[in-house]
């Protein structure tokens, strides 16, 4: 980690220099990136944790997804707010959480939607019901993301989160 930062801190910064940096210093972001999600299981608020490295799968770029992807594989499993509790997370409080990952599915970048598969398989997602883990309206509101990617990640999600309704209508 970074000595000295919280660790929800520092996946935030990593993120961000991944995003702005040179080559040399995104390649040692990532890394830092990796050993900050694995310990996060050791952090006071792992869910903060969790929350800041997700924020990185709304990137503008395909390499920063790409870590936040890897950082979740590494990352404990923890989808709510309430999950630093050791309680299971509420509907409300994982709902968001599970639309981001959901979304990564449908990166533009087929690597990335192999390794969102994974992390999709790794958290438990896969196998259940999409209609009850997501619905279109979680999604409704990437479609407008500043970033191209999100958007056409959220075309591809959202119709498959309405194909998913008992009514295939939203």
């Amino acid at each position: 980690g970074v000595e000295g930062l919280p660790r929800s801190a520092a996946a935030r910064l990593m993120l961000t220099v991944m995003a702005t940096g040179t080559p040399a210093l995104a390649a040692a972001a990532h890394a830092l990136l990796l050993d900050i999600a694995a310990g996060a299981a050791e952090d006071s608020s792992p869910a903060a944790v969790a929350r800041e490295i997700r924020r990185g799968l709304e990137s503008e770029f395909c390499a920063v997804r790409a870590a936040a992807l890897a950082a979740l594989a590494v990352a404990p499993p923890i989808l709510g707010e309430d999950a630093d509790a050791g309680a299971a997370p509420t509907s409300s409080s994982s709902s968001s959480a599970v639309a981001l990952l959901f979304l990564a599915r449908y990166d533009p970048d087929e690597a990335n939607r192999v390794a969102a598969d994974s992390v999709w398989e790794a958290y438990g997602l896969a196998g259940t019901d999409l209609a009850a883990l997501v619905s279109p309206a979680a999604v409704l509101s990437y479609l407008s993301h500043p970033a191209a990617s999100v958007r056409e990640a959220a075309v591809g999600a959202f119709a498959d989160a309405v194909a998913a309704l008992a009514s295939g209508v939203a």
